[in-house]
């Protein structure tokens, strides 16, 4: 991923975070006056969603720091530990949501607003569903940074619980009765995709930190050795994942007639996968 667009995405993330506050603060104020508990209890997700941009900005600052003699490699696992930190802000954040969706759908209770006051809902909620579109459209490719990941995926998960809101709101005046058998589903089908992206991060980021991407990493290695057509064979001995920009495999010795062959395949893994591979001699490593 190109380092100004990784920049301009944290940058995007720290003027969100604003927004955020002040959403939630908005919410808060209209769920105390209209007495909707629903509301105020979106307005904490959004303060949810708020800490999260922050955990990942902070995250990506600290990766930045150069090595020093306690961090030789760098810093750059600090942004792994913030994804990880995010996936738990927004599978604790959705949770306290389903709670209360699974007490609305069980046993009803939905505020009713006036059309203004529910114009006012879909409108603040419309312009987060924009904010959160603009960046939760995510893709696994190269380079991308797991800060920038976090946001994107905070964002997709904030953009599901702000249909709930929508929904809530046009419901209140266009229908007549109580719809909180289907505000409250429709809070515990989309609360459980948001928290189903928390846990699944959660969970990947585990993977990573405790060095279990080794598998994978010999599937590229010899992936990117067939693609290449060479007749070359390479014994990897050990994976280190010192962060994203520092990530290194260590090989066997490649034997001298072989070093043309190994050296387009070093290029190949460094472009592709941004992983740094070292030959070691056969005794160096156990």
């Amino acid at each position: 991923m190109d380092q100004r667009k990784i920049e301009r995405s944290i940058s995007y993330a720290k003027v969100s975070f604003y927004m955020n506050i002040v959403m939630a603060v908005g919410k808060m104020i209209v769920g105390l006056y209209t007495a909707s508990i629903f509301l105020c209890i979106y307005a904490l997700y959004n303060v949810g969603l708020a800490l999260a941009k922050a955990t990942a900005v902070k995250g990506y600052l600290a990766g930045k720091q150069l090595p020093d003699e306690t961090h030789v490699f760098g810093y750059g696992r600090e942004e792994y530990k913030s994804y990880f930190r995010v996936g738990v802000i927004l599978t604790t954040s959705s949770i306290v949501f389903i709670i209360y969706c699974l007490r609305l759908f069980l046993y009803g209770g939905s505020a009713s607003y006036s059309m203004d006051v529910a114009l006012a809902i879909a409108f603040m909620t419309f312009i987060e569903i924009g904010m959160a579109v603009r960046g939760s459209i995510v893709t696994i490719r190269k380079g991308i940074s797991p800060a920038v990941s976090a946001i994107k995926l905070s964002n997709l998960a904030a953009s599901l619980i702000s249909l709930v809101l929508t929904q809530t709101a046009i419901l209140s005046f266009t229908h007549q009765g109580d719809m909180s058998y289907y505000n409250g589903l429709a809070g515990l089908i989309f609360g459980g995709l948001s928290a189903l992206i928390g846990v699944s991060m959660i969970l990947h980021m585990q993977h990573v930190l405790n060095g279990k991407h080794y598998p994978s990493v010999r599937k590229k290695l010899f992936e990117t050795v067939n693609s290449c057509g060479a007749n070359l064979s390479i014994e990897p001995l050990r994976y280190e994942d010192h962060g994203p920009k520092r990530k290194i495999l260590y090989i066997r010795e490649i034997d001298s007639d072989s070093r043309e062959q190994y050296e387009e395949i070093k290029v190949r893994i460094k472009h592709d996968w941004e992983i740094e591979m070292i030959e070691v001699a056969k005794n160096a490593i156990g």
